[in-house]
Parts: structure tokens; sequence; C-alpha cells
């Protein structure tokens, strides 16, 4: 009986790496010599039965790898409307923004982690934390 909870948490903790390592990837393409929004990172909940949405505070992103050919921030505001999301109003969370090195044409990538909040009671929204990979393609 112990041997089969020992097989049974290993599965668990094995499945749960195999999880974890898989980064989504985000393909973008984005002109060169601008500053572009590739990404967007937000906490929300659906108020009532009206798609009417309403953000849960603003999430925390680390970068992990930057990008070789150019420069990556995060900026508060104005998200639009969550993808997917039933949401008919755009909310307030984290705009990722690429901007390329000057001249640079070509395929770039940063990779990014969404922290899980420990303050937050539950996990709002359709992107669940973790790493994200976003390939650029500059033009």
């Amino acid at each position: 009986m112990k041997l089969r909870y020992i097989a049974l948490a290993l599965g668990l903790a094995l499945a749960s790496e195999a999880n974890a390592q898989e980064t989504p990837d985000v393909h973008r393409s984005v002109p060169r010599g601008v500053e572009s929004r590739v990404a967007a990172a937000s906490i929300w909940q659906i108020k009532g039965g009206n798609g009417r949405c309403q953000s849960r505070g603003t999430p925390a992103l680390e970068i992990i790898s930057a990008p070789s050919h150019g420069t990556v921030r995060f900026v508060q505001g104005d998200v639009g409307i969550p993808e997917g999301s039933g949401c008919s109003n755009s909310i307030y969370g984290v705009v990722v923004l690429y901007q390329p090195a000057p001249g640079f044409v070509g395929t770039d990538q940063f990779t990014y982690h969404r922290l899980l909040d420990p303050m937050a009671m539950n996990w709002v929204g359709s992107v669940p934390p973790g790493l994200r990979k976003i390939v650029v393609t500059v033009q």
C-alpha cells in the first residue's frame, strides 16, 4: 500500500514537471524601428451575467531570458478585452512591449514569467501563471 502512494506521488511529480516545462510560444510580427505591443497580462473576473468584467489587480511579470536583438518593457495600463473571455469591456493589466534594436530585421525571442500571486484567494482569467515565450519577427 505504501509503495502505491509513493508511485502515485512520483507520477504526479513527473507529470507536474512535464507540464511546467511546456512553455507556450506566442508568435508576433512587428515593424522594424518601432516599439510594439506583443502580449498583455491581466487578472479579471466577469461581474454578473452581463459580460461586464472587472480588473482584480495587476499581475507581476519578470523577464527570464531577454531578447538578443531588442528590449522588452512592461507597462501598466488598458490591455483591451481579454481574448476569449466573454468580456464586453476592456480591462486594466500589464502590456508587454518589444523594441527591436536599430536596423535589426529577423527573428528574436524572449521569455517572461507570470508569477503566481500568493496573496490571491483564487486565480481568474484565461491564461494561468507560468512561463511565456514570445517569438518576434521584425519585418
